[in-house]
């Protein structure tokens, strides 16, 4: 797929129904060639539309005055309507042409979005209560690491008032169960031993460049995923969990990490809406690998993105693979579906 299509399937399917500014901008962006060449520069496997605009608003914060500012309701409480503010989007762009490109050509699409984490630790809960040994954690492409502390955030779910988790957090997720029962949480406690976090470019939460590379990833008209990344951020840094985020190629070292983890512990290696940024290779030797790791220890293996968008949970238990669950969720974690019923858990 071209550039040109590539914003066109953003603007017509991704972002349709829930950004209409991102929605119109890319595609006018796919018919302009002034523009299809600036984002030319953007790396192989990088979403294209995604980095382009994250670019554009991280400026747009430390810039003071500029009209395509009056376009996003985090910079004023006067929204315009988004059908004219092309030729303010392409003026700030060509304006800041340099600017633009720096960031397009050394930045990563790392959105650390944190609302996953209402399926992550449903998840989690299940594997623990299945195998009923504390859980050691490796994430890939973990951005800043706000999911490796997913048992530090208190959950809701179908708007009910009653919690789980750590329901003293600073931040209630929370998410709908689109079809099937509400998770049963039938252990109090998630033990986890290991906290491990793998990225191109670890994010620091007490840099403020960072902080707001995270938070201009956020599309624009989606104000509440701003105020759930400031509570995580805050319940993140006054966490007493000791997390070990690791910047390299999750290829060339997960293997080796798998290795270092507590050995009494159950490994669970997981990723969301990462994969689709490895070539098919890469993704081959990503599988691969878990293989290796499945026939030294027990691992479970969490992901989406790699062959299709459904969640994957996957078990190398005593060296042989199982299909454990496929699980449809919502992208940003907004509602899923659960296939475990109340009654086969009982039965079980």
């Amino acid at each position: 797929m071209n550039l040109e299509d590539r914003f066109k399937h953003f603007g017509e399917i991704e972002v349709k129904d829930k950004s209409p500014l991102y929605s119109i901008l890319s595609l006018q962006i796919a018919e302009d060639p002034e523009m299809i060449d600036i984002c030319s520069v953007i790396p192989e496997g990088q979403p294209v539309a995604n980095l382009l605009f994250a670019s554009v608003k991280d400026l747009l914060y430390i810039q003071n005055n500029h009209p395509l500012k009056n376009y996003y309701p985090e910079f004023t409480n006067e929204v315009k309507v988004p059908h004219d503010s092309y030729p303010y989007f392409k003026d700030f762009v060509i304006n800041n042409k340099q600017d633009v490109i720096q960031r397009l050509t050394t930045n990563y699409v790392q959105t650390n979005e944190v609302n996953r984490c209402a399926y992550l630790f449903p998840v989690l809960h299940y594997i623990y209560e299945k195998i009923g040994t504390r859980l050691s954690l490796i994430e890939i492409g973990t951005s800043a690491g706000l999911q490796l502390l997913c048992d530090q955030y208190a959950y809701a779910y179908n708007n009910s008032k009653n919690k789980v988790g750590n329901i003293n957090s600073e931040l209630t997720l929370r998410s709908l169960v689109r079809e099937g029962d509400i998770p049963s949480f039938l252990s109090k406690e998630l033990p986890i031993k290991d906290r491990v976090g793998i990225d191109l470019h670890v994010l620091n939460l007490l840099e403020e460049d960072d902080v707001r590379w995270l938070k201009s990833l956020v599309w624009p008209e989606n104000l509440h995923r701003i105020e759930v990344l400031d509570k995580a951020i805050a319940q993140f840094n006054k966490s007493d969990e000791s997390i070990r985020l690791i910047e390299a190629d999750a290829l060339s070292c997960l293997e080796e990490l798998a290795i270092e983890c507590d050995t009494e512990s159950l490994l669970c290696i997981f990723h969301t809406h990462v994969a689709n940024q490895l070539t098919i290779e890469q993704r081959h030797t990503l599988l691969e690998s878990v293989s290796k790791i499945g026939k030294r220890r027990d691992v479970f293996h969490i992901y989406n993105n790699i062959w299709d968008g459904q969640l994957h949970v996957e078990s190398y238990i005593n060296g042989s693979r199982n299909e454990e669950l496929k699980i449809d969720t919502h992208p940003h974690g907004e509602w899923f579906d659960w296939p475990i019923r109340k009654k086969e858990l009982r039965d079980g």
